[in-house]
């Protein structure tokens, strides 16, 4: 009786382990910084799909945001012509006021464009006020920021203001999209400093670029201008090439990536084009969302988010399911090995 609750038993988590390993996968989410609204999709949509959410009303105050980014249970967007930033709820939509905002005289927005988040901090490319400004996360009302990057060390008043901005653990990374280059910044930065190192002159070939993201190894740039997508190295600096360009593009407007994907807006034709993330040269997207279904007009910054950081490794279903089913595997073995021991 008892050999049999045991095979019955091994059997059972047998069968678990095959259901884990053949789950699907959770599918991560498209957030758009559209016209007045913050829409969202599954990141596997296409064609003229509609929002999966729409934050979009009167009561949003949302006015022209031009970039969202996304941790933890939060939206957090650049409220560009209300000079605010404004936090939602991460499954909101319609016509909902912000949780909290980031607004008034102390903050010193300005046109806020560029937006970035880590677990401690809210990075703003203050494009009027020609700074990156830096608030806490957890920040709300007529604050001043914590720290700001700002005066003439630092280059981000040789145009008319820095546009893209995006973070990984060691540094902030800028587009002063007017001059033409990416500075990249202490992750701790403050004052009237100067660029670590810059990315910047003719073999570069950055025109007008706007929205930009970093993963370990990349650097990726939504030239507007240009048509391009470049791709720079992560620890790149000076007048260098793009180490290759996804070209052809019509205004690309926002920026995101995944393990897989990059995610481009463009603000052209109302649409949101998915490359592969190795893509290079003159391709078709792999797929698009676009239709007047969407309610796509002028979109401007990406952001896609799967729920879990990537620098935890947290496993997904199927590695979950491959761990237990090996160590079954292996537990089987033993089993039968003291079985054939004893006989």
């Amino acid at each position: 009786m008892q050999q049999r609750i045991r095979f019955t038993l091994i059997g059972l988590l047998f069968l678990m382990s095959y259901i884990l390993i053949n789950a699907p996968q959770v599918c991560a989410t498209i957030f758009v910084a559209n016209q007045n609204s913050v829409v969202t999709w599954s990141d596997d949509a296409t064609g003229d799909t509609s929002p999966t959410a729409n934050i979009n009303g009167p009561a949003t105050t949302l006015n022209q945001p031009q970039a969202v980014a996304v941790a933890g249970s939060w939206i957090y967007v650049s409220n560009s012509d209300n000079n605010s930033i404004d936090i939602f709820p991460i499954n909101g939509t319609d016509n909902i006021a912000p949780t909290r905002s980031i607004k008034g005289a102390a903050t010193t927005l300005n046109y806020p464009w560029g937006i970035a988040v880590d677990a401690n901090w809210i990075y703003v490319a203050n494009h009027g006020n020609q700074s990156v400004d830096i608030f806490p996360i957890n920040g709300t009302g007529n604050i001043a920021p914590t720290r700001a990057i700002q005066g003439s060390n630092t280059t981000l008043g040789d145009s008319i203001g820095p546009i893209g901005v995006a973070v990984d653990a060691n540094w902030i990374y800028v587009n002063n999209t007017y001059n033409g280059n990416i500075a990249v910044f202490p992750i701790n930065g403050t004052d009237n400093i100067a660029p670590t190192r810059s990315i910047q002159g003719a073999a570069t070939t950055l025109d007008v670029a706007h929205a930009m993201t970093v993963d370990a190894n990349w650097i990726y740039v939504a030239d507007f201008n240009a048509g391009n997508i470049d791709v720079f190295p992560i620890n790149g600096t000076g007048d260098i090439a793009p180490t290759r360009a996804i070209t052809s593009l019509i205004n690309p407007n926002g920026i995101a990536v995944d393990a897989s994907w990059i995610y481009a807006s463009s603000i052209e034709d109302n649409s949101i084009n998915v490359f592969p993330i190795d893509g290079t040269g003159d391709i078709a997207p792999t797929r698009s969302i676009q239709g007047a279904a969407t309610t796509l007009s002028s979109p401007a910054g990406v952001a896609v988010y799967n729920g879990t950081s990537a620098s935890v490794g947290v496993p997904t279903l199927n590695e979950w399911g491959i761990i237990i089913f090996m160590t079954l595997a292996g537990l089987c073995s033993v089993f039968y090995l003291r079985r054939q021991r004893k006989a």
